[in-house]
């Protein structure tokens, strides 16, 4: 099975690897990807991995809007773009969490008027 250089060996990895991913139906134009890419991917997602521990053991509240970067974008765009990426993300993200917050808050100032209302007739009616 390995002939000289073990280049057979390669491919046949290659290929195992690309049909168990699903590559092929992937739209991801494979000339963007760099010679290096699925090492630097494995690297990047073990120290994502890293990172999300650590974030997860912080008291503070995560947004259920929060969406992960994509795979393309981890191994083609560096530390400053992906910083840019999730620094968007969260704009967008808290100006969501603000508008769910005012609105909750609105309905909590009604539901606290409502309950002053009844309060307010009932001492009118003693």
């Amino acid at each position: 099975m390995i002939s000289s250089g073990g280049i057979r060996v390669h491919t046949h990895s290659a290929f195992a690897l690309g049909y168990e991913a699903g590559i092929n139906k992937g739209t991801i134009d494979g000339n963007l990807v760099p010679p290096s890419g699925l090492i630097t991917f494995v690297q990047k997602g073990i120290q994502y991995l890293e990172l999300e521990a650590t974030a997860s053991n912080d008291d503070t509240d995560m947004d259920e809007d929060f969406q992960f970067l994509q795979p393309i974008d981890l191994i083609t765009k560096d530390v400053y773009e992906l910083h840019k990426i999730i620094k968007e993300k969260k704009k967008k993200s808290f100006g969501k969490k603000n508008i769910r917050e005012s609105i909750y808050k609105d309905s909590n100032d009604h539901e606290m008027e409502l309950e002053w209302e009844s309060a307010r007739e009932r001492e009118k009616e003693k």
